[in-house]
């Protein structure tokens, strides 16, 4: 997959080589409704012979527009790069969302970032908003393809258990310690990367490890959550005893109850399954007989 970086000041010079169909959206966490939205733009993109692309932009428009502080993602930039790359994505745009990006018109945002790079097709969500204050959206879209400029597919809302699929909904089940219930509208558990920084040896012979996470993720709130540990394609049944949220990196204080073979790779994958304690008092006899390696 090809990833094309783009600012508003350079994408005037822009020029695509070859037409796309286009999926158009922010995609935090890649989840249920983002992937019908995939699969539905590269449906068409194999009936019309050309290549799938999708469009995001980074960071999160609340961060600029609003000026609230930074937001904790569901799947960060590089991790979302690797979900549109199993899911067949050929070229991915990520647009820089700053202030001069937020003040541009919907019809400049048609010009330079749909016709300006030959999108042939596009495909967003029913309620996808773009240009100044959001005042584009799809129905406007589809007025602004008249004349064969492009063509628009309009996706429906995805829903699960009488509830809309999205993002935020998403965030507050994770906030609130309802992990378990995630996989209905993410397609799987939800997961974050981390790497191995301190190895513990608890008396019992199971064995615990202080995992960092990048600060972007969103974390669950303050308890006791049974996890799933991937390292070197083996996968580890555990627990995440404790939750740390530091300025510079998130701190997992984790029991496993198999050794930890590969501690220093990189990628750790944590999937969260449920949430089993709010009781933090189980972490603190935990610690109490751990000894520090």
């Amino acid at each position: 997959m090809e990833t094309i970086y783009l600012c508003h000041t350079d994408a005037p010079q822009y020029v695509s080589d070859e037409p796309v169909v286009m999926a158009l959206g922010f995609f935090d966490g890649v989840h249920a409704g983002h992937q019908r939205l995939t699969q539905t733009a590269r449906k068409i993109a194999k009936e019309k012979r050309l290549k799938l692309a999708v469009m995001t932009f980074y960071p999160h428009p609340s961060e600029v527009i609003q000026g609230l502080e930074p937001i904790k993602y569901l799947s960060p930039l590089s991790v979302k790069q690797k979900k549109f790359e199993k899911l067949g994505v050929e070229k991915l745009f990520v647009v820089k969302f700053d202030r001069i990006f937020s003040r541009l018109s919907p019809e400049e945002f048609i010009k330079q970032y749909i016709v300006g790079i030959k999108c042939k097709h596009v495909v967003a969500g029913f309620d996808f908003t773009y240009g100044y204050k959001g005042t584009g959206n799809v129905i406007k879209m589809k007025e602004e393809a008249s004349g064969g400029k492009f063509d628009v597919s309009i996706v429906p809302k995805e829903e699960r258990n009488g509830l809309k699929v999205s993002s935020t909904l998403i965030r507050r089940c994770i906030s609130t310690g309802s992990v378990h219930v995630i996989p209905n509208y993410l397609g799987d558990y939800y997961e974050v990367m981390g790497k191995v920084e301190q190895e513990m040896i608890e008396r019992e012979e199971s064995f615990l490890y202080k995992i960092s996470t990048n600060k972007k993720y969103i974390l669950p709130e303050t308890g006791v959550y049974r996890i799933e540990i991937e390292s070197d394609n083996k996968r580890l049944q555990g627990i995440c005893l404790k939750i740390d949220q530091c300025d510079e990196k998130n701190i997992l204080t984790v029991k496993l109850f198999h050794y930890l073979e590969n501690k220093k790779e990189e990628h750790i994958q944590i999937r969260w399954l449920k949430k089993i304690a709010d009781d933090q008092s189980i972490s603190n006899q935990v610690q109490e007989q751990t000894i520090f390696i």
